[in-house]
C-alpha cells in the first residue's frame, strides 16, 4: 500500500474504535442495539484490518468501464443512510435553475494546524463533503473506494456505498458525473467562483499561507520539495513551470476536459486520470443535495 492507502485505513479504524467506545457508554441504546451495533463493527474492524494487509489499491492504469472499476471495490454495502439509492436513474433531467441551485462555493480543506515538529495538518471540509465524517465515511467499502484512486476521490466512494451492486453504482456515477458535468456547462466560471472561495489563508506555514487552495497546489506535484509536477493529465491547475500557473486559463483547459469526459463516459472508458478530473469538478457541486434530487427531482 501507498502511504496516503495506509493512513485511509488507520484513520477508519481509529475511528470505528471510537465509535465502538461511544456505542459502549450510550445509555440510551438498549442492550440488544448495542451488541448488534458492536457486533457490525467488529466486522468492520476486521474488514479494515484484512485491508491494511494488502498491496497497492490503486486503478491500473488504462482504461476501464465503470462497473469494472466498482468491481474491485471490497466490502459490504451499508444501505442504513441517506445517500442509499436502492435504483439509479440513468439520467435526470435538471432545468437551468435546477443545476445552479447545486453550484457550491465552499473551501474543502479547513482547520489548518501547525503542530510543534513544523508540520502541518488539516481537514476536509464536513460542510461540503459531510459523508466523509458520517459512519458510512469510514466503512471498509468507503475506505477501499478511496484507495482505489489512492484517496482522491470521494465521489467514487460515495457511490460505491450508495447502491447495492457494481452496474448500480456504475450507473449512480456515471449520472451523477452527468449533472456535475452540466452544471459547468452551464456556468463555466462557477469553477472560478470556487477557486476564489480556495484562497482565504487559515495560517502561515514556512513563510507560505496556507489555505485550501494551497492544499490543491501541493497536490498536483510528485515531490513538492524538488519541485516535481505530476504528469500534465494529472494536473488540476494550469502550471505555466513548477512555480507559478496561469488562472485566466483555468476555465479554458477545464472546459476542454469537459469534453473529453463526456466522450470517456459516452464509451464507458475511463482512464484513472479522469477520475481524478471528474472528483475536482465535483467540488463546486453540492453532492448531497445532487443524490437528494436524484431520489426526489424536482
Amino acid at each position: 500500500m501507498t502511504d496516503e492507502q495506509t493512513t485511509r485505513i488507520k484513520h477508519s479504524i481509529e475511528r470505528q474504535q471510537e465509535e465502538k467506545n461511544r456505542i459502549a457508554n450510550d445509555a440510551n441504546l438498549s442492550e440488544e442495539e448495542k451488541k448488534r451495533k458492536t457486533e457490525e463493527i467488529e466486522q468492520d474492524l476486521e474488514e479494515l484490518n484484512a485491508l491494511a494487509q494488502l498491496g497497492d489499491r490503486r486503478i491500473p492504469k488504462g482504461s476501464h468501464p465503470l462497473s469494472e472499476i466498482f468491481k474491485r471495490i471490497i466490502g459490504r454495502v451499508p444501505r442504513q443512510h441517506p445517500y442509499f439509492i436502492e435504483n439509479p436513474p440513468d439520467q435526470i433531467s435538471l432545468a437551468r435553475d435546477g443545476l445552479s441551485k447545486l453550484e457550491s462555493a465552499k473551501p474543502f480543506f479547513v482547520d489548518f494546524e501547525i503542530t510543534p515538529d513544523g508540520k502541518f495538518h488539516y481537514k476536509v471540509n464536513g460542510d461540503a463533503v459531510p459523508f466523509v465524517w458520517e459512519e458510512i465515511g469510514f466503512s471498509p467499502r468507503f475506505s477501499d473506494a478511496e484507495n482505489q484512486t489512492n484517496v482522491d476521490s470521494g465521489l467514487l466512494a460515495l457511490c460505491a456505498v450508495s447502491s447495492q451492486t457494481s452496474e448500480k453504482q456504475a450507473r449512480l456515477y456515471k449520472t451523477m458525473t452527468d449533472v456535475i458535468l452540466r452544471v459547468h456547462k452551464r456556468n463555466p466560471q462557477a469553477l472560478e467562483i470556487w477557486w476564489e472561495a480556495q484562497q482565504s489563508a487559515q495560517a502561515t506555514f514556512d513563510g507560505a499561507q496556507i489555505s485550501s487552495a494551497y492544499v490543491f497546489r501541493i497536490n498536483d506535484f510528485i515531490d513538492p520539495i524538488k519541485e516535481i509536477l505530476r504528469p500534465e493529465n494529472e494536473r488540476l491547475l494550469p502550471w505555466k513551470d513548477s512555480k507559478t500557473f496561469n488562472f485566466k486559463n483555468l476555465t479554458v483547459i477545464w472546459q476542454t476536459r469537459i469534453k473529453e469526459l463526456r466522450q470517456a463516459l459516452s464509451e464507458d472508458r475511463l482512464e484513472p486520470y479522469h477520475l481524478r478530473w471528474i472528483e475536482f469538478l465535483s467540488h463546486s457541486v453540492n453532492l448531497p443535495l445532487l443524490i437528494q434530487v436524484i431520489k426526489n427531482p424536482y
